[in-house]
């Protein structure tokens, strides 16, 4: 379960500006919401569901400050022409640094008169990890903002997450009502050994278990056995339902699936993996007859890439088709990224009936000098164009609220070299520990690495594990700590 963790950082109010606009805060309510030029790259953009990559976003300038952009304001549009636009959404961002809170109100253009209308609002609440505990989303009704849903979420030590619950509003009797729940469990390693999804009870309004999910792993920590169990509310007791049974060949994974049937584990699907390439697998799936015989039901292969983050950059499938005895297409798609590992361009194919893969959707991101993106648009393809046709973007105002000359304000007197490839040098001044402590996040608050190094003067680290961008470096001596930002190459 991946949680993206959204970094909202307690700071001074210093400077404001925009990018492209850096003498004067953005006025919205003078700004023409209504015709957007495609083409003036001034302004910074989240992604393409609307939502923000992050709502701070920290950068290093040319004139070696550290700056730290707060999102404003995102703004969506549709296109009506190649080059024209009409904005049809909007949300507007505040902050409260002593609460930690971030709230958004989302307003939509409609109506015959072409008005803006509130539409939801949403507030985030943060803890001192800057993690996100709570989330309540209110909807407009009656001219008045009227709660609707709530997320409360819950960390352990390690900063995991180990519960996720979902309330729902009540108006009538003005009361948060259980929705659903769930909590999850990490072994040793560090990985999930299970999680039980809660429901309610429709009158008591108490959680009442649904499934158990309890995961083995081996020594590489890759899945052995999933099981799942489901809840008795009879016996008051959990019960077996399925399982799932991996196995590995040539990084090639294949599952076995078994059902319970009061008396025992009962197969009844399987799905060999046969690596035939680099880059591709086929699977053959299997349906279970009786004693030990399998029917060959169907089989589909797949080329696949990923990066070293182990997400997926290229991406093919194909199904097989028993009455042209041929492979049929299912899904493509590629990812480019930039010199530092930012997506740039997202591309998607679909199989059309000559036996071929023809662009389906895309969705591409332009990036100012400091690697931020600042606009992007998906497209559809048309094939009665024989072009692509642009169909939404989306463009974030952002502000800048921050900019501290580090060599003011820290121990660090020099971070050389920077831009790094392999080692990093830390030079401080005023060292009178034994020990240093040391952590290195990216923009977006995501930890990449931390440890603790003898006290000097000069501190050596190798940052060779790091993927290309900017970081984020801070180092605690025990009684201050400082903050420096270096480029990995």
């Amino acid at each position: 379960m991946k949680t993206k963790i959204l970094l909202l950082l307690s700071v001074i109010l210093i400077n404001v500006h925009v990018f492209g606009q850096s003498d004067h805060i953005i006025d919205l309510t003078n700004h023409n919401l209504f015709n957007h030029s495609t083409t003036g790259f001034d302004k910074v953009l989240d992604n393409k569901d609307g939502q923000p990559d992050q709502f701070v976003t920290q950068i290093t300038n040319n004139r070696d400050l550290q700056d730290l952009w707060r999102l404003d304001s995102t703004i969506t549009y549709a296109f009506v022409s190649e080059f024209d636009s009409i904005a049809n959404n909007r949300r507007l961002y505040t902050y409260d640094d002593v609460n930690k809170t971030v709230e958004y109100t989302e307003i939509t253009l409609s109506g015959p008169n072409s008005t803006w209308v509130n539409t939801n609002r949403n507030l985030w609440y943060f803890n001192d990890e800057n993690l996100q505990i709570q989330n309540i989303r209110f909807k407009w009704s009656q001219d008045q903002w009227i709660e609707d849903w709530k997320v409360v979420y819950v960390y352990d030590e390690n900063n995991r997450q180990i519960e996720n619950a979902n309330y729902r509003w009540d108006g009538i009797n003005e009361i948060w009502l259980n929705d659903s729940k769930l909590e999850t469990n990490y072994n040793d390693q560090g990985l999930e050994q299970f999680y039980i999804l809660y429901f309610t009870e429709m009158y008591s309004n108490d959680w009442l278990p649904f499934s158990k999910h309890e995961t083995t792993y081996n020594e590489s920590g890759l899945k052995e056995v999933n099981t799942t169990l489901r809840w008795s509310n009879d016996s008051s007791a959990w019960y077996n339902f399925e399982r799932t049974t991996y196995t590995y060949d040539d990084n090639v994974e294949s599952y076995y699936y078994d059902y319970w049937d009061t008396i025992g584990w009962k197969p009844y699907i399987r799905y060999d993996g046969l690596r035939l390439d680099s880059i591709t697998v086929m699977y053959s799936s299997y349906s279970y007859v009786n004693d030990s015989v399998w029917d060959l039901e169907h089989r589909s292969k797949l080329k696949s890439r990923e990066d070293s983050s182990g997400d997926f950059i290229f991406y093919e499938s194909y199904d097989f088709v028993e009455t042209s005895n041929s492979w049929g297409g299912n899904q493509k798609f590629e990812k480019f990224d930039n010199e530092f590992g930012q997506l740039e361009l997202n591309i998607r194919y679909t199989w059309i009936a000559n036996e071929e893969w023809m662009y389906k959707s895309k969705y591409q991101r332009a990036f100012n000098e400091h690697q931020i993106p600042f606009y992007g648009c998906e497209s559809n393809w048309s094939f009665a164009l024989n072009g692509w046709k642009k169909g939404s973007s989306a463009t974030s105002y952002f502000k800048n609220i921050s900019a501290i000359n580090e060599a003011n304000n820290n121990n660090f007197t020099s971070i050389f070299p920077n831009p790094c490839n392999n080692l990093l040098n830390l030079s401080i001044e005023n060292q009178n520990t034994t020990e240093i402590h040391f952590k290195i996040r990216s923009v977006t608050g995501q930890l990449a690495d931390e440890g603790s190094v003898p006290s000097s003067n000069t501190i050596t680290l190798n940052v060779e594990h790091l993927e290309k961008g900017l970081y984020l470096i801070q180092i605690d001596n025990g009684k201050t700590i400082s903050t420096g930002k270096f480029m990995k190459l």
